[in-house]
Formats: C-alpha cells, structure tokens, sequence
C-alpha cells in the first residue's frame, strides 16, 4: 500500500522522497491500530486514532 499512498502524495506536488516517507508513515501507523484493534478488541479508540491519523496525513499533504 505505500506505493499507491506515495504516488498520490506525488500527484499533490510533493518530492518523490517526501512522498515515501508520509506514505510509509502513514500505512505503518494504520497497520498498527489494526493490529491493535485485534489484539485489544477495543473498537472505538483505535478507530478514533485512524481517523486522526487520516485527518493529519490528509492536512499535512494539502
């Protein structure tokens, strides 16, 4: 999924590097709330925190 995520911060103007690394910040951060999720069986709170995560990646690349 990085790929795909970096590729659209490039499409919004960011360096090629920059990209990757938001992306991979990004996808990482939601591959662990997931892992959370599984692991905790607490919906609410790491859902609240992807949302959080999407809202600032999404901020952060306009």
């Amino acid at each position: 999924m990085v790929g795909p995520v970096a590729d659209a911060y490039v499409r919004l103007g960011h360096p090629p590097q920059q990209a990757r690394a938001g992306a991979t910040l990004l996808v990482s951060g939601l591959r662990g709330l997931c892992q959370d999720r599984l692991v905790t069986h607490d919906v609410a709170r790491p859902d609240a925190a992807a949302g959080r995560l999407i809202r600032d990646a999404v901020a952060a690349a306009g």
